[in-house]
């Protein structure tokens, strides 16, 4: 529930955030600093939600069910390219600098409201309920995320960077690339929009990430 929270708060405070003309340097760093808790509530939700749903369904469909999972975050990606594109087909250069970026962030919160509405009536998974049972019956105390980090600091720095090229790649794409296509090159929005939007496939490594106008 935190790391749903945290997703949907740091979405829509990024539509809501002033701009640089009124904040100054402040406007940009409340940015990346919310950009920052995204990311964070990502890895945290991400691999969450896989292991609820992969536990929770029928031995012989896990797969199946993962499989389903994997597709949720370029499927919304796609719809939020999809938004983008339409909104800037529809709205002029000034009008859409000004407040059209902001609508698919600030729709975030009906996607809060829903994902809240769901998660407070999931049920933890029977495997889980287990282990909490015998971690209640022993006397070894549980290790926690730190004590992992600290026993096996290189295998972690090797997850950490094997991932990085990756997802580093997808988000130079899709973010700075809008501003260098409408910028630099001079495409409109919504053909920017629409070329990352028929790019999202060969793209996406598996996360999403928010776009906003320089």
């Amino acid at each position: 529930m935190f790391t749903l929270v945290l997703m949907g708060a740091s979405s829509i405070l990024i539509g809501l955030l002033p701009t640089y003309a009124v904040a100054g340097i402040i406007a940009p760093t409340l940015l990346v600093f919310l950009r920052f808790m995204q990311g964070f509530a990502l890895g945290g939700e991400a691999t969450g939600v896989q292991v609820l749903v992969v536990e929770h369904a029928p031995t012989a469909h896990r797969g199946l069910y993962g499989g389903i999972l994997a597709t949720g975050s370029p499927l919304a990606q796609t719809f939020a390219s999809l938004t983008l594109t339409g909104l800037a087909m529809f709205l002029s250069k000034e009008d859409f600098a000004s407040w059209g970026w902001r609508v698919p962030f600030l729709m975030g919160v009906l996607l809060l409201v829903v994902g809240v509405f769901i998660r407070r009536r999931i049920e933890e998974t029977p495997a889980f309920k287990e282990n909490q049972k015998k971690a209640a019956e022993s006397a070894v105390p549980q290790e926690r995320a730190l004590a992992v980090i600290a026993k096996k600091p290189g295998t972690v720095i090797k997850l950490v960077l094997s991932w990085a090229a990756s997802a580093g790649l997808f988000c130079v794409s899709v973010t700075y690339a809008v501003n260098y296509l409408t910028k630099e090159l001079g495409y409109d929005n919504s053909i920017t929009f629409g070329l990352l939007l028929i790019g999202q496939p060969g793209l996406h490594p598996g996360r999403s990430a928010g776009r906003t106008p320089e």
